[in-house]
């Protein structure tokens, strides 16, 4: 079995940007499962803060995603990868918030369009 991120390798333009956009939106409120799973991991995140034992899995959990990202934007060949999945890193968390609090209340189309506009920027302007 290949990891999801091989399956970025080679593409360019918008095929990319889908690829990119659909592997991304696997940790993201884009459905109630997926919703329910994120206000859980924000929940964790927050009581990492003041609950130790919470704390090693909260890094973890941060820890593995930046590694896809990270993986994900070196197979498309986005220079300085790393530096790049901090900034997507960022993005995702902002969008997660916005879109499970009443913080931001971003329905299921914005948060994937904000989300898509920002790709599409980012790797237009990375190359």
């Amino acid at each position: 079995m290949h990891h999801p991120v091989e399956q970025l390798s080679g593409l360019e333009g918008e095929e990319a940007l889908t690829a990119l956009q659909d592997l991304l939106e696997q940790v993201l409120p884009v459905d109630e499962e997926r919703r329910r799973e994120s206000i859980v991991v924000i929940e964790l995140i927050h009581a990492s803060r003041t609950q130790p034992v919470f704390a090693a899995s909260a890094s973890q959990m941060a820890s593995d995603l930046y590694d896809i990202i990270a993986a994900a934007l070196a197979s498309l060949k986005i220079p300085n990868p790393s530096a790049a999945a901090r900034q997507v890193s960022v993005l995702i968390g902002g969008l997660t918030l916005d879109a499970v609090t009443p913080h931001g209340a971003l329905t299921v189309y914005q948060l994937r369009s904000t989300l898509r506009d920002a790709l599409r920027n980012f790797l237009n302007a990375e190359r």
